[in-house]
């Protein structure tokens, strides 16, 4: 399998699900002998993998990651995003990812959840009302990625007039993640992030 040519193939960007099984039926976890990455094509598996002690989750000291030598000349803008911006709670290793987690977990205690819980309703009704009455709605543009923006948005006590700039922002800061991620597209999550 070419594992990064499937998965930046139109058909399968189009519709993942059936490459996805075949895909599955030869492992769970499989090795891609070209690039040395390891896909990971099941929930139990990555649950193990991911929840391992042993498994690093810092981006920047993988094989042939963003840090590595020569990076920096090969894809600067990449490079910046690996080592300036990537570094967040769910992608460093200890110490640093219990002192990340300790800034939200205050936030997300049952207690203080209790407390935004009327807020969140709020935001959900207004989405939920901003439907239409009939017809088809594509509820990941319409609920799904608006709602936690809205509550972030009061929880930091931000005027409703930054939602559109607040989308803008996490559909390129999203991508981060992505590898195959185009320039024009590293270039919109680097904008976002300064």
């Amino acid at each position: 399998v070419n594992w990064f040519a499937t998965l930046s193939h139109p058909d399968f960007l189009q519709d993942p699900y059936p490459t996805l099984a075949r895909l599955r039926e030869a492992g769970a976890v499989q090795l891609d002998p070209a690039s040395g990455v390891f896909f990971v094509l099941s929930h139990a598996a990555f649950a193990q993998i991911s929840k391992s002690p042993r498994m690093g989750r810092d981006t920047r000291k993988w094989k042939d990651g963003g840090d590595r030598p020569g990076a920096a000349a090969e894809d600067p803008i990449c490079h910046r995003l690996l080592t300036e911006f990537s570094p967040q709670m769910i992608n460093v290793d200890p110490p640093d990812h219990a002192r990340m987690r300790a800034v939200y977990d205050p936030v997300f205690h049952p207690a203080s959840v209790a407390r935004m819980t009327q807020a969140i309703e709020a935001e959900t009704m207004r989405l939920l009302d901003a439907m239409p009455a009939s017809g088809e709605v594509e509820m990941i543009s319409a609920f799904a990625a608006p709602l936690p923006l809205r509550v972030l948005r009061n929880l930091f006590e931000m005027p409703p007039e930054l939602d559109d700039q607040m989308a803008r922002w996490r559909a390129a800061v999203r991508k981060n993640g992505d590898n195959m991620r185009p320039p024009d597209q590293k270039k919109a999550a680097l904008e976002a992030l300064s």
